[in-house]
C-alpha cells in the first residue's frame, strides 16, 4: 500500500485512495487528565471532538500495552466511512499518542490489520 507522507512538528500523515493516518505527538504531561487516566475515555472524547457518529468501543491493542480504540463514522457530502481513532501513552518516552485512521475504502478485515499492526517503537 503506497502513502503520501506530510509531516509537522508533531504530526504525521499519511494518504492515498482507501486510507488516511494522523499521527499526533503530545507529551504526556500536556495531555489531558481524563486522557491520562482513562485512554477509553480518552478515545472517545477525540471521536466526538471529530464529529464521529455512533462511536464503539473497539477495545485495547494488540501490541501496545498502553493503547486503546474506538470505532466511528464520519460522514463527508453524503458519503459515510468508518473511522477509528486511537489513544496511547509510552510512559518510557513521556509521549502521549493521538491516531485517526480513516477507512475510505477498506473492508473491516483491512482496518483491523491495521488496528493490530500498531506498535510503539522502543
Amino acid at each position: 500500500m503506497e502513502f503520501s507522507l506530510v509531516e509537522t512538528e508533531n504530526v504525521a500523515s499519511f494518504e492515498n485512495d482507501n486510507v488516511a493516518v494522523d499521527i499526533e505527538i503530545i507529551p504526556i504531561e500536556q495531555e489531558s487528565k481524563k486522557f491520562r487516566k482513562n485512554l477509553k475515555k480518552g478515545a472517545k472524547e477525540i471521536a466526538k471532538d471529530f464529529g464521529l457518529k455512533k462511536i464503539k468501543d473497539g477495545g485495547k491493542l494488540l501490541k501496545v500495552d498502553n493503547g486503546y480504540y474506538v470505532k466511528g463514522l464520519d460522514f463527508d457530502e453524503g458519503t459515510k466511512y468508518p473511522v477509528i481513532i486511537i489513544a496511547a501513552l509510552n510512559y518510557d518516552k513521556g509521549i502521549a499518542y493521538e491516531i485517526s485512521i480513516d477507512c475510505y475504502n477498506l473492508n473491516e478485515t483491512e482496518s483491523n490489520r491495521i488496528i493490530n499492526s500498531i506498535k510503539l517503537v522502543k
